[in-house]
């Protein structure tokens, strides 16, 4: 180790050493305090902002704010549980460590943000079209609505999904597209569904294969309805099996399938409370493979032929969106 190139000397009444280079500094020894009981685990900088944020010199660990929001919560769940100002320079030496959720729920993370760098993922990502995420919202918005209604519907179908109970299809939640949940083993079916133990065979297996779909494991949703369909094609969440081998193939962009599947259920369940939802979704399917001019006829279509609908409202919406000219049955007109 090299020596210090600058003098050290006692200053003030306590004869504290300090640098020449600080000698201004150096008169006011007498009125600072100095800790020198505060120790570390490491004499290097990443390591060491790891331990003063962490407690722990290696990574993984969750920060401070991390802990606290975790332990105490937020006031308001519209806002981030802690913020951190970075340098504008540059983030630390151990980067989002300080602010990090380590081994917790990323929602306790803190949220960096700078003049410079404001906060990040506001803005629509480019691969997103501003008619796309609109009519997503518009969507969500209804489900949330919907969903709300029947809230208090919730299982009395002997737990199975709500969206039986209402005809209204719940919105999963959300997962990493790729990340599958995990797989639910799906049990034996054989016997007929007019006997009790074949509705709970029949059940299971739709129980089954919703769970997989809401676990984002799409293929395996599939292989589950297809199976409960052509066991029990006469089964009153048919409509809706058909209806979620629909989504599924939609949410592994799929379009084609997923507007068979859709139309599939126009054309077999004409009756069926998911007909306007599956007419909608197929129209959709028309806008994400190219086809706007379809996709506008097929909704102004459903406007016209199911006009008490819930459904109606948004594809009004994505009528005016995609430039078509908004039928009567639409407000306004």
């Amino acid at each position: 180790l090299t020596r210090s190139p600058y003098t050290f000397r006692p200053r003030g009444e306590c004869g504290k050493l300090t640098s020449d280079l600080l000698p201004h500094l150096g008169a006011l020894v007498d009125e600072m305090c100095f800790i020198h009981s505060m120790t570390s685990r490491t004499n290097t900088h990443g390591p060491g902002e790891n331990f003063m944020s962490t407690g722990f010199t290696l990574d993984g660990f969750p920060s401070m704010g991390a802990w606290v929001s975790y332990a105490l919560g937020i006031e308001n769940e519209d806002l981030p549980a802690f913020v951190a100002i970075p340098d504008p320079r540059g983030v630390p030496q151990s980067s989002v460590n300080d602010w990090g959720n380590g081994f917790l729920p990323a929602a306790f993370q803190g949220t960096p943000l700078s003049a410079s760098d404001p906060i990040r993922h506001l803005a629509r990502p480019a691969t997103l079209s501003a008619d796309a995420e609109l009519a997503t919202r518009d969507f969500l918005a209804l489900m949330n609505e919907r969903l709300i209604d029947i809230a208090d519907g919730i299982g009395a179908s002997g737990g199975a999904p709500a969206r039986q109970v209402s005809g209204t299809p719940m919105p999963p939640p959300q997962r990493p597209v790729g990340v599958p949940g995990p797989s639910v083993a799906r049990p034996a079916t054989s016997t007929p569904l007019r006997t009790e133990a074949g509705r709970s065979e029949a059940d299971s297996l739709y129980s089954a294969a919703y769970t997989d779909y809401l676990s984002a494991n799409y293929g395996l949703a599939i292989e589950g309805f297809q199976e409960y369909l052509s066991l029990f094609p006469d089964a009153k969440l048919a409509d809706n099996a058909q209806y979620w081998i629909g989504e599924s193939h939609y949410s592994l962009q799929q379009y084609q399938l997923a507007r068979t599947a859709f139309m599939e259920i126009v054309r077999r369940y004409p009756r069926a409370e998911t007909v306007p939802d599956a007419s909608f979704k197929a129209a959709r399917c028309l806008v994400e493979l190219g086809d706007a001019t379809r996709a506008i006829n097929e909704l102004v279509r459903l406007v016209g032929e199911h006009p008490g609908s819930d459904t109606v409202p948004i594809a009004c919406m994505q009528i005016e969106r995609l430039g078509g000219e908004k039928p009567i049955g639409c407000a306004g007109n």
